[in-house]
């Protein structure tokens, strides 16, 4: 699975005509360790790996959703 071009961004992935970094193993791999270390700081490691898998505004919104 692909990182999201704009969190590719952010973990500085680039992203152009002739190449995409986030189809690179090992750059992949370490951004999104990255990623969810940084949302297992703030959320704990069920709603990292949710937010990995879903996306943090979709898991925000069901957060809001259910209380």
């Amino acid at each position: 699975m692909a990182i999201h071009p704009s969190t590719g961004k952010t973990f500085k992935l680039s992203q152009n005509w002739w190449s995409d970094s986030r189809r690179d193993v090992v750059a992949s791999t370490n951004a999104a360790l990255d990623y969810l270390q940084r949302c297992t700081s703030c959320t704990g490691l069920a709603l990292a790996l949710a937010s990995y898998n879903y996306g943090e505004n979709g898991v925000a919104r069901a957060i809001e959703r259910t209380g």
